[in-house]
Parts: structure tokens; C-alpha cells; sequence
């Protein structure tokens, strides 16, 4: 469940099952935030996030800028998994310092959210993703508030949001991707199709220590016979230069 890094076509969200031979369903949307209202696309804020849109079928469905619509088949909340991750929080606008009302809102929803997941989906295992750190050429704003939502996160951690047996809490920072550089506008924010070939490879690697997984030979995989059709952007080409 993710915004537009986990929409990428050959991106970690798709290279992940594909390695663990693993039905599975991406629930993702380029620019969506995690809290209606709070994206950065369009301006002002998209009206709905996935707090709402996961709900429905459609979530993923339609033009681009389609965001002020609601769809309304909703979710088989028959459906079973036995894993869901979660990468949500990167369109989130959280310009201001953890203890600020935006700040405490996004984790009291973020816990909210994953709750609900747990409500419909009460066997599986919950893994919380959290957004990544943005590359080097990202913009001086994107940079000052990624480090405020690792705060956030931290935050949420150690005040035991992550604590349930149900749930994972998967702390990227020391994963340092290549990016794709878009400018003039917001920058760095996509990892490479390598970048996304290092975060499978963490993601598994993290899902076999925690248990969720049998071990699996990931250092052996041969990442060219998995590419798909590339969807994102340049997610799936390039490399770190």
C-alpha cells in the first residue's frame, strides 16, 4: 500500500513477490497521501487519501489529477493476506517539527490506519515502511521536512505505535538509493530502477529476520529477468550515475 515509488511497474513493490514466487495486489497511487486533504498534488491538497481511498476499488483507478472524486464499489474485506506493507507518509505535507498539531495528527492517523488494516485483515502481519530518506538533489524544503517525518517516525517508535505482536516497523535510513533527478520541480524523491533493486533486496532480507519469510537467496537474484513494464517515470532504468 503506497503512493508512486510503490506504483513503480519494475519497483520494489512488484521485484518483492515476483523473488518470493507470492500472489499479491498493489494498492498504490502516484502522489497520494496517507490523510485526505494533506497531499502535495493538486494544489492546496488532494481531497481524499488512502485513509479513505483504500476502502474502494477504484483507488487506483482514473486520470492523475481525478483526486476530488470518491469511488464507491468498496474492498472484499473477505480478502486474505498474509503479509501487507505499508509505505505512506511522503505526500504527507509536514513541514513543521514533531511536537506541531499537523505532526501529531499524521501519527494518531497513521496508527489509525494501520489499526484498520488489522480490523479487516486480522492474520496478517503488518509491515511499516518508513518513507525513505530522498536523495541528494531534492529540494531544501523536501530535505528539511523528509528529516522532520524520520523524527516522526522515530517518534511513533518509541512511543510504542509499532509495538503490536501484529505489526513491523522497517527502518530504511541507512538505505542510501540512487535517485531520478527531475528538475526543475520537486526532485529526488523516485528511486532509480537500482535503487529499487536495493530495497527489495533490504525488504527481504528484513522480512527473513523478523520471521515472516523463509530465507531466500536474494544476493543470487538475477534483477534483469524480473524487470517489467517499466510504469513509473525512470524508476525502472539508470542507475546511481
Amino acid at each position: 500500500i503506497g503512493d508512486s515509488i510503490t506504483s513503480a511497474g519494475s519497483g520494489y513493490a512488484v521485484m518483492t513477490p515476483m523473488i518470493l514466487n507470492a500472489d499479491f495486489v498493489n494498492i498504490s497511487r502516484s502522489a497520494i497521501a496517507l490523510r485526505d486533504g494533506k497531499s502535495y498534488f493538486p494544489n492546496g491538497g488532494a481531497k481524499y487519501g488512502m485513509e479513505s481511498r483504500f476502502k474502494c476499488y477504484e483507488s487506483v483507478i482514473g486520470k492523475s489529477t481525478e483526486y476530488d472524486s470518491m469511488p464507491s464499489t468498496p474492498f472484499n474485506f473477505k480478502d486474505e493476506y498474509d503479509i501487507i506493507c505499508v509505505n505512506l507518509g511522503t505526500n504527507d505535507k509536514l513541514i513543521n517539527g514533531v511536537d506541531a498539531d499537523d505532526s501529531i495528527d499524521f501519527m494518531n492517523r497513521y496508527n489509525a490506519f494501520v489499526s484498520m488494516l488489522h480490523e479487516k485483515y486480522p492474520t496478517a502481519q503488518i509491515v511499516c515502511i518508513r518513507p525513505f530518506n530522498g536523495g541528494a538533489e531534492a529540494t531544501a524544503d523536501r530535505k528539511a521536512e523528509n528529516a522532520n517525518r524520520r523524527t516522526i517516525f522515530e517518534k511513533m517508535k518509541n512511543d510504542g505505535v509499532f509495538s503490536a505482536e501484529y505489526l513491523h516497523y522497517w527502518d530504511t535510513s541507512a538505505l542510501e538509493l540512487p535517485y531520478i533527478n527531475n528538475p526543475p520541480g520537486d526532485v529526488a524523491l523516485h528511486p532509480t530502477y537500482i535503487g529499487h533493486q536495493m530495497i527489495t533486496k533490504a525488504l527481504i532480507k528484513y522480512m527473513t529476520e523478523e520471521g515472516l519469510i523463509r530465507e531466500c537467496d536474494i544476493d543470487n537474484i538475477n534483477f534483469d529477468d524480473l524487470q517489467a513494464s517499466g510504469h513509473y517515470g525512470a524508476a525502472w532504468q539508470g542507475d546511481a550515475a
